[in-house]
């Protein structure tokens, strides 16, 4: 069995993966006790939607990092739950312009005050000018996977996906 103090690196990504699976644990968790039945992925596009509101759901694909197709499936279950409508773009017939609903605005609401524990809870301890040094290197490691791996679609992909 080889440690993972050979493997350059290896401590990051896991304790990346571990952070990524537990963060997603715990927002359904949340979710769940505000009775929101939404997937992270869900939440993520309706979160990304408030904050691009108005934007063709290409753009709103290229925010998430996913592919319009995949992010075409979880626009039409929003749609389909009320909390966004779609309309053609009149520039464009085939594309597709997002806005929230006032049932999205609800949830938001409900999810507020769990939201903000939630949050607390996960950054207790830890200096604000901490956390947010943290956001600045999640970013830029964001930005170099993605960049070191736009030449190798599947990987690029799996990434983007994850």
């Amino acid at each position: 069995m080889t440690s993972t103090s050979r493997l350059p690196g290896s401590e990051l990504y896991f304790l990346l993966s571990d952070a990524a699976r537990l963060s997603h644990q715990a927002i359904e968790q949340t979710m769940q006790r505000s009775g929101v039945r939404l997937t992270p992925a869900e939440l993520r596009a309706l979160v990304t939607v408030a904050n691009h509101d108005g934007s063709r759901q290409k753009t709103l694909a290229g925010h998430i990092g996913i592919e319009p197709m995949t992010l075409s499936s979880i626009m039409e279950r929003l749609e389909t739950l009320g909390l966004i409508t779609r309309t053609q773009d009149p520039t464009d017939r085939r594309a597709k312009i997002i806005r929230l609903t006032a049932s999205a605005q609800g949830l938001f609401e409900a999810l507020s005050q769990r939201s903000t524990e939630l949050f607390e809870t996960v950054i207790a301890g830890v200096e604000p000018d901490r956390v947010a040094g943290a956001l600045e290197v999640l970013t830029a490691l964001r930005r170099n996977l993605h960049t070191g791996f736009a030449a190798d679609a599947p990987v690029a992909a799996t990434l983007q996906a994850a």
